[in-house]
């Protein structure tokens, strides 16, 4: 079973797994945009993005899925395939996981001294997705 630790308390710093910030990488060319590989980063947040937002609005959905925290449900998640949608940001994708739990990952590229992906939110949906289908997310390598 992984760790998890954050590198700080900072709403912008970021939760680890095992000592990595890396909870996934995303493959260059799955998205046309990026033709590199990009890190898959979840921030401590606040109540509008990454863990902290995720615990406050569905806890109550992923403990009863029986995951203990949101590092927890995020890094299973990441382990799994999903279509990959674009957003009305340019910089938001969506990733819609059908493996169970069904979830949709929000994810923003971030362009700072190391780019990456930086999960914003993590819930179950409701209804039809919208957004153009971009690429296939193949699920974090082992």
């Amino acid at each position: 079973m992984p760790i998890f630790t954050t590198a700080g308390d900072h709403h912008q710093n970021n939760w680890l797994v095992d000592g990595s910030p890396e909870f996934s990488i995303f493959p260059g060319r799955t998205i046309a945009e990026f033709s590199s590989d990009l890190p898959i980063h979840l921030k401590v947040g606040n109540k509008v993005f990454g863990a902290f937002h995720i615990e406050d609005k569905h806890r109550h959905w992923f403990r009863k899925q029986g995951f203990e925290s949101a590092p927890h449900l995020v890094h299973h998640k990441l382990s799994q395939s999903g279509t990959v949608y674009c957003t009305e940001v340019g910089a938001k994708f969506k990733i819609m996981m059908q493996l169970k739990p069904s979830a949709l990952l929000v994810m923003e590229y971030k362009e700072y001294s190391i780019p990456h992906f930086s999960v914003t939110t993590l819930y179950l949906p409701r209804g039809t997705l919208d957004g153009t289908v971009v690429g296939r997310y193949p699920g974090r390598r082992r």
